[in-house]
């Protein structure tokens, strides 16, 4: 179990958004956003599509209980 939700990223990404291993971000998609820890890691390296560079990241779908205990830190929705 996860007490957070988190991210991991590849140093290339964390570098150019500026973010540190430990930082609070949020993530967005078409979906929603997620305040996650990240976590910067080697892990994930960017990749070229049709000259464009790509950033992968990682995330959990579950991730434990609700942290912290006044429900800030979010958790994983129900559907």
């Amino acid at each position: 179990m996860q007490p957070q939700m988190f991210v991991e990223m590849g140093r290339d990404l964390a570098a150019e958004k500026g973010i540190k291993n430990g930082d609070m971000v949020v993530v967005t998609s078409a979906r929603g956003r997620l305040s996650c820890a990240a976590i910067v890691t080697d892990r994930f390296r960017p990749f070229k599509v049709m000259d464009t560079t790509v950033h992968l990241v990682g995330m959990p779908w579950h991730f434990g209980w609700q942290y912290p205990v006044d429900g800030s830190g979010g958790t994983a929705p129900i559907s």
